[in-house]
């Protein structure tokens, strides 16, 4: 279990120390149905918010090279197929632009690991990654506790944040695998990513303060990224087509 502490600085206007996660799907660069201008938009979007925190749940990699059983030249990128023998360096040249104006614009960037980044076996594709482009590695799951606000009165918020599990044909089990999380982790926030189907909920909490005369409410958000691959592309058969999973969620 990894832990990060996020310090935000103070800024003017922003007393209270308000900030924006922003979550980041599943990419997939290497496949076909990669969405890259999509992503390069909501990127630059992120960039233009000065009080953003952004969190990649993995998955930056198909990570199906030739040696791999679902490996499929259909899906995979031409620019990659010809790089095969340097596939790890060309994704990580990749990955470091597309995450690189995150970097200038001095954004934080949590890096989790998805299942598919690890397909290549040892090579830590997603630490790396944090080290290519100064993000923070988070391992498969761990706890980022940002501080914000004025000095001598931060604001402390946790996120946990995993690729996550679960989910289908139907949002429900996508759902029912975020509630769990709240079961086994105590968190302000739960981010997860790996079924390409995105969704938010708050959930509030009711209880009594310490004195017991009071009625407390706690609010808890659920947050499941969407990706950033598409579901069809023309004449390609992508896994989700082969499982019959619905389209993407591309909000």
């Amino acid at each position: 279990m990894y832990l990060q502490r996020i310090d935000i600085p103070h800024k003017k206007g922003n007393a209270r120390g308000a900030f924006t996660v922003y979550p980041i799907g599943d990419m997939h660069i290497d496949q076909r149905g990669f969405a890259e201008v999509r992503f390069r938009a909501y990127i630059k979007a992120i960039c233009q918010d000065p009080n953003a925190i952004a969190v990649f749940v993995g998955d930056a990699i198909e990570g199906h090279t030739p040696r791999h059983k679902h490996f499929n030249p259909d899906v995979i990128r031409h620019s990659f197929l010809g790089r095969m023998d340097e596939y790890v360096r060309a994704c990580l040249d990749e990955c470091a632009k597309l995450f690189a104006p995150l970097q200038k614009a001095k954004i934080p960037l949590i890096i989790v690991e998805g299942n598919h980044d690890v397909f290549l076996d040892s090579v830590g594709f997603a630490a790396m990654l944090a080290d290519r482009t100064g993000g923070h590695y988070l391992g498969g799951e761990g706890f980022v506790t940002v501080y914000s606000g004025l000095p001598g009165s931060r604001r402390r918020t946790v996120l946990y944040c995993t690729h996550g599990f679960g989910g289908g044909r139907k949002i429900g089990g996508s759902v029912n695998a975020m509630r769990d999380y709240m079961q086994s982790f105590k968190a302000d926030v739960y981010i997860a990513g790996h079924t390409h189907q995105g969704f938010t909920q708050i959930i509030p909490l009711l209880g009594a303060n310490e004195q017991g005369n009071e009625l407390v409410k706690k609010h808890l958000a659920l947050i499941r990224t969407p990706s950033f691959i598409e579901r069809a592309v023309k004449n390609v058969v992508t896994y989700a087509g082969r499982k019959g999973f619905p389209t993407s969620d591309e909000s």
